[in-house]
């Protein structure tokens, strides 16, 4: 999900940075197995989750608040009728949607791109009313490293190099700044197209989290009318420990 679209730079890079990333689309196909009826993914991008989870669910919903995101996914939809995917244009916060959904996921740390504590809750208030009665939510957070919020100043680091369609190679570095007071984690991407010839085109783009905790995250979704039903420390299930990097959550609406 992305306010004002700030993600536009990105949206053209996205499934190319993120190819890797499989573990989670597994994840959240096979819980989505776990319910009948209605399903929206909440923060769909690109359709990186959308795409093989409407294989599953024709016909399910997906919203992000990013046009440029959604575009590149109608793309692909296009290609796709048969999948019957229903797009949505909209904020976390304040969407809404006559159906009651059976299950929502949340995936990618999608919640943790609104600013403050009150619109994380704000959100989940109305994930909730989404919700049919029993309904399910699904989402995943990191989980906040000792280690790296300790630094005293900015990080960086490179993502995965990958090759583009046309040749080029896209090379991402990230670089943090943090804001304990507000627990912000403010991130400048550097993306850098490099061609055969070794001409470059470089582009910049940013984004900024609100890091949450697991017993805040676990307090958020109770205040929301929900009941925690799981905490994973992974996509393969593990018991949450910390280390893994990951908080995963199964809520259930109370």
């Amino acid at each position: 999900m992305a306010g004002n679209d700030e993600y536009a730079l990105l949206a053209e890079c996205y499934d190319s940075l993120y190819a890797w990333r499989l573990e989670d689309v597994v994840f959240y196909l096979e819980e989505s197995r776990a319910g009948q009826g209605p399903i929206l993914e909440a923060g769909c991008g690109t359709g990186r989750i959308t795409l093989p989870l409407a294989e599953l669910h024709p016909g399910c919903h997906a919203m992000d608040l990013s046009p440029a995101m959604l575009a590149v996914l109608e793309r692909k939809l296009r290609a796709r009728p048969d999948l019957g995917v229903h797009l949505h244009c909209g904020d976390f916060r304040t969407f809404h949607l006559d159906t009651p959904f059976r299950q929502i996921l949340m995936p990618f740390r999608g919640l943790l791109h609104l600013p403050d504590q009150e619109s994380q809750l704000q959100a989940l208030r109305n994930l909730r009313r989404h919700l049919a009665p029993e309904g399910r939510l699904v989402l995943d957070v990191f989980a906040p490293s000792y280690k790296i919020l300790s630094s005293d100043g900015p990080g960086s680091f490179d993502l995965p190099e990958v090759a583009w369609g046309d040749g080029r190679i896209l090379r991402c570095s990230d670089t943090l700044q943090f804001d304990h007071a507000r627990q912000y984690i403010h991130v400048e991407r550097r993306m850098r197209l490099v061609s055969t010839q070794g001409e470059t085109e470089e582009r910049v783009t940013a984004m900024t989290l609100r890091y949450v905790f697991r017993f805040e995250m676990e307090l958020l979704l109770k205040a929301a009318g929900f009941q925690v039903e799981e905490v994973y420390g992974g996509f393969d299930r593990r018991p949450y420990d910390y280390h893994s990097g990951e908080m995963i959550f199964m809520a259930r609406a109370s």
